[in-house]
Order: C-alpha cells, then sequence, then structure tokens
C-alpha cells in the first residue's frame, strides 16, 4: 500500500509541477500579448491619423532654436513639440524626453502639472495608468 501512495505521490507532484509552469507561461503569454496589442493599437492610430492628415498638412518643424526653446513656458514649448509630433498622444516622460532632447530640462511633476492644469490647451486620457497628451482641435 505504501508504495501505491509513493508512486500517486509522485504523480501528482508531476502534475502540479507541470501544471505551475504552464500557468506561469500562460502569465508571461498574456503579458507579452497585452504589450503587442498596446503597440498594436497606438501603429493604428498613427497611420489612421497619418492617412488622414498627410494630403492636408506639410510636415514641417516648428519647433525653435535650442536657445529660444529653452527660454519658453513649459505650456508653449509643449505644444511647439506637439505640433512637430503631427499631435500624436505623448506621455509625460516622453514629454520630459523632448524637452531634455532640446536643452530644456523639466521634471516629471511640473510637465504633468502644466499639461493638466492648461486644458483648454491640452486633452488627457490615461491609459494602462500612464497620462497621455495631445493639443486639443483649436490649438492644433
Amino acid at each position: 500500500m505504501a508504495l501505491i501512495a509513493e508512486t500517486l505521490q509522485g504523480d501528482l507532484d508531476k502534475i502540479r509541477k507541470e501544471k505551475a509552469e504552464i500557468e506561469a507561461r500562460v502569465q508571461e503569454m498574456g503579458a507579452r500579448l497585452a504589450t503587442l496589442q498596446t503597440q498594436e493599437r497606438g501603429l493604428q492610430a498613427a497611420l489612421d491619423y497619418y492617412t488622414a492628415t498627410s494630403n492636408t498638412r506639410p510636415i514641417q518643424s516648428t519647433v525653435a532654436s535650442t536657445a529660444d526653446f529653452a527660454s519658453m513656458t513649459i505650456a508653449k514649448a509643449a505644444a511647439l513639440i506637439f505640433r512637430d509630433r503631427q499631435n500624436h498622444w505623448l506621455t509625460t516622460r516622453e514629454l520630459v524626453a523632448a524637452f531634455a532632447e532640446r536643452g530644456k530640462i523639466t521634471s516629471y511633476n511640473a510637465m504633468d502639472i502644466t499639461l493638466k492644469d492648461a486644458s483648454k490647451t491640452f486633452e488627457k486620457k490615461k491609459e494602462r495608468g500612464k497620462n497621455y497628451f495631445r493639443l486639443t482641435e483649436p490649438e492644433w
């Protein structure tokens, strides 16, 4: 009897271990799927926007020189970046990075607060725990 119980227990342990491994892989694949779906939505939105505006708006840089950009207010500089990037949705972190590329150092919190407060100029959406901003239609 003891041998049968040990054999059954061994088989049960193997099944539980394999089940745990499969569940872990399913969870990893679910996270990867969510990432791919987010990327797909972003790319589709960019493609749709580009297709809708490519014949109506010339692509030209509106970003001022580095010296001029550094002296602008956060809201005015952000508006220039949005226009330069065809008003695509950008996260606060992406905007801070774009500012840094142009020589204007701005904190994440200052950017986030400024854009939230300027609701007539910028629209906001929250997706997957991140704030996204772009210019409102009249400003664009």
